[in-house]
């Protein structure tokens, strides 16, 4: 009874979501119960999976501890991450439309929400039918020591990541400046009014989906269940190996997301601790928005960000590289996974 109350709640809350898209012309208050519902039934669909799969009976031990994994596909979890982007930009696209500026601000947000939220419903979903048992892919929080260990990572593979989209993304800025523009200027350029001071409301939502939203899903999705499913197939190394690569592939910095996937996946696999990746996600992300948000307020007469705005920044990117590309290469050389090492899955016991 219990789920199927749940099941309505939740399409209640996507209906609300359409609904009040179509009425955001007419009445822009309604942009506000758009998120509210998206963001809501997620972090419904979230608790509920916590909820149920914790409770579900264990494997029969005549079987392999990694037995839900067996019966859930790998292809459908990559069809619900390529749906999740359909829907992201169908909802992206309808907000565009609807609204004005500034609040086609949202638009940027909504892509988020949707493309989360429906990964999210879909994860819930697929656990509850597989009987995946969340207790054990989420497994605990190691000790302090482990915990502020892992943390620290954060400051070099913001480092990394900052140097290496110079690398990738100054030749681009001379061969296709309109290119660099629409794929990494614009994407992050704050919202702002007519009069170039920063919008709250639109920012504030687009900070939710990118601090809270996002670390909590991708890590659920990659690290939580697409590890575990192709590390049955093909060892542990190469699904970390082919996770990263999947991750990176979907991120504007691609090489500093290569790094980042790969270092989530080894504190993964060695702390049997989900919760203590997205925490190590949200730092991450939390400090890389503050980051933006004061530089944006330090070059207030800037609206925009330009290319030569970014190609005057090369000494900076090429400083974050000298201080964190030792950093990388020696923990990458003493993490690389190995095959036999245990999955979280396999070793968290109630």
């Amino acid at each position: 009874m219990f789920i199927h109350v749940i099941r309505g709640v939740v399409a209640g809350l996507a209906a609300t979501a359409l609904i009040g898209t179509t009425f955001a012309i007419l009445a822009r208050e309604w942009v506000a119960v758009l998120f509210g519902a998206c963001a809501l039934g997620m972090f419904l669909g979230i608790a509920r999976l916590v909820w149920s799969t914790s409770n579900q009976p264990r494997v029969d031990p005549g079987k392999s501890e990694l037995g839900p994994f067996h019966t859930l596909s790998g292809k459908r979890l990559l069809a619900l991450l390529a749906g999740g982007f359909v829907v992201g930009g169908a909802l992206t696209v309808t907000v565009d439309t609807l609204l004005s500026a500034p609040l086609i601000a949202y638009g940027r947000a909504a892509l988020g929400y949707g493309l989360y939220g429906f990964i999210a419903l879909g994860l819930w979903d697929a656990a509850r039918r597989h009987r995946v048992e969340f207790a054990r892919v989420k497994g605990a929080f190691p000790d302090r020591n482990k915990v502020w260990k892992s943390l620290t990572v954060v400051i070099p593979l913001l480092l990394f990541s900052y140097g290496t989209v110079w690398v990738v993304y100054y030749p681009l800025s001379i061969l296709s400046p309109e290119l660099v523009e629409i794929v990494l200027l614009q994407s992050n350029v704050f919202a702002r009014s007519a009069e170039g001071a920063l919008e709250i409301g639109p920012n504030v939502v687009s900070a939710f989906a990118l601090i809270v939203v996002a670390p909590i899903v991708e890590e659920v999705f990659f690290r939580g269940f697409l590890l575990h499913r192709w590390a049955l197939t093909w060892g542990v190394r190469s699904s970390v190996v082919g996770t990263t690569a999947i991750f990176a592939s979907l991120h504007a910095d691609p090489l500093g997301a290569l790094l980042f996937g790969f270092v989530m996946a080894v504190i993964y696999l060695k702390t049997r601790s989900l919760g203590l990746v997205i925490a190590c996600h949200i730092l991450h992300n939390l400090i890389a928005y503050a980051t933006g948000v004061v530089h944006a307020l330090i070059e207030e007469t800037h609206i925009t960000y330009t290319v030569m705005d970014f190609q005057a920044e090369w000494w900076m990117a090429a400083l974050a590289l000298i201080l964190s590309l030792p950093w990388a290469v020696r923990f990458v050389r003493n993490s690389w996974p190995d095959d036999g090492w245990d999955l979280p899955y396999q070793a968290v016991r109630e």
